[in-house]
């Protein structure tokens, strides 16, 4: 089913889903889970985002340019964020006719 068709429910699921499968891929490749801003060790996962490539402040949606979908960490005491990518994480499925992200 695409997104578009979903319903409320089924994307709630979904992007529970989609969190699931970050926390379980940051548990076993992370390693070392301090903050190192504030050196606390309690994250929150949050939802997936898409970082375009800039194009001199135009959006550009097709052609060669480049999104790439990105799982949020987020430090739960200073707020402290990096970024996963989603692709590489498994949290997300490579879209049809995606090449590399």
């Amino acid at each position: 089913m695409s997104v578009e068709n979903e319903t409320p429910a089924q994307r709630a699921e979904r992007l529970q889903q989609e969190r699931d499968r970050a926390i379980a891929w940051i548990s076993e490749k992370w390693k070392q889970r301090y903050c190192p801003i504030c050196g606390e060790s309690s994250w929150t996962v949050d939802n997936v985002v898409e970082v375009r490539q800039f194009e001199m402040g135009n959006i550009v949606i097709g052609g060669d340019s480049t999104i790439f979908p990105l799982v949020p960490i987020v430090c739960d005491n200073c707020g402290y964020t990096f970024f996963i990518n989603a692709l590489r994480s498994k949290t997300i499925a490579r879209p049809a006719g995606s090449e590399n992200a």
